[in-house]
């Protein structure tokens, strides 16, 4: 009666009353199939995911019977866990074993999240190639755009001095503009400009700079874009 037990128990049960219920049995049953899908399955539906039982579920699971889902799952919580090189080469991996079988919806997902892996770990001109190969076959993607402008802004610190970091955000804002077109991203989009337009350089410092309001200027660094320059006042 053991699994009925369960089934009664579990759509009440807190995070904390599901670990407890789960980890008295799990070193029983860590070859059992069955099992470790209840317990990755209810864990994930009370988004109690951040716990080793959960890890621990996951990735036995994904040994005894591999899936994209499983896989997902797994690479979700290295996520969590901010494990961005383990986070990573789980999507790769998955992305690679299981492409064939995924629509392009699932495809874009994965690239995207590849993507913002890179810039979490501060890998900036990979994760823009990425959501470049991206536009290439997605060309309109406000998701891709604005994750290319997010990319920019957090990478913005690593280039140059403070003029030159300031510049980055007139990138930033050429992508953010290209996700204006998309209901879905318009109004990220459009908080994003207001927020980093801010930080333009000022018309003072441009003179000193030698560069002109209107003007084209190639933001150098790990960018190489060529964009119009723009002022904060």
């Amino acid at each position: 009666y053991s699994e009925k037990i369960e089934n009664l128990f579990t759509p009440y049960a807190n995070c904390d009353d599901l670990i407890a219920l789960f980890s008295a049995k799990f070193d029983q049953n860590t070859e059992n199939k069955d099992f470790l899908k209840r317990v990755t399955k209810n864990l994930k539906q009370q988004e109690c995911i951040d716990n080793e039982l959960y890890f621990e579920g996951v990735k036995r699971l994904n040994e005894l019977e591999p899936a994209f889902e499983t896989a997902i799952d797994l690479s979700n919580y290295y996520f969590l866990k901010r494990k961005w090189k383990k986070a990573l080469f789980t999507l790769n991996k998955a992305l690679i074993k299981y492409e064939e079988e995924l629509d392009e919806t699932q495809i874009l997902q994965v690239e995207l999240d590849i993507a913002n892996i890179s810039r979490l770990s501060g890998r900036y001109k990979e994760a823009i190639d990425v959501v470049d190969q991206i536009l290439e076959k997605h060309p309109n993607s406000s998701e891709a755009y604005l994750l290319k402008g997010n990319i920019y802004i957090s990478g913005a610190s690593s280039c140059g001095n403070n003029f030159e970091q300031k510049t980055v955000y007139w990138v930033a804002v050429d992508a953010f503009r290209k996700a204006l077109s998309n209901e879905d991203t318009k109004d990220r989009a459009s908080k994003n400009i207001n927020t980093y337009s801010k930080y333009f350089p000022t018309k003072e410092t441009c003179f000193f700079e030698g560069v002109e309001p209107g003007k084209s200027h190639t933001v150098e660094c790990w960018i190489n874009k060529t964009t119009r320059v723009r002022t904060s006042d």
